[in-house]
C-alpha cells in the first residue's frame, strides 16, 4: 500500500484543500489507486496530504495550514 498526498489540489470549491490518494499493488508492475482521502472539515488552504504517513493498516495525513488561530498563525491538523 502507497499514500501520495496532494497538498495544492483544489476540491469541493476549496482552493488548496488538498487530498491524498491510496494506492495498492496489483501484482508485481501496476499501483491501482483504491481510495481518495479527503478532509472531514474542509477549509481554504489547508494542504491536507503535504505529509503522509503508513503503518500496518494505519495511515496519518497532515494538512498543517489548517485552523488559522487568533494570532493568525497556522495550527495544523492530522487525521
Amino acid at each position: 500500500t502507497m499514500v501520495v498526498g496532494a497538498p495544492f489540489m483544489s476540491n469541493k470549491g476549496f482552493p488548496r484543500l488538498g487530498v491524498a490518494f491510496v494506492f495498492i499493488r496489483n501484482g508485481t508492475d501496476q499501483w491501482i489507486q483504491k481510495q481518495t482521502l479527503e478532509m472531514s472539515n474542509p477549509q481554504f488552504y489547508s494542504a491536507f496530504g503535504k505529509s503522509v504517513a503508513i503503518s500496518g493498516n494505519v495511515i496519518a495525513v497532515g494538512a498543517p495550514l489548517l485552523n488559522v488561530d487568533s494570532n493568525g498563525y497556522d495550527e495544523g491538523s492530522v487525521y
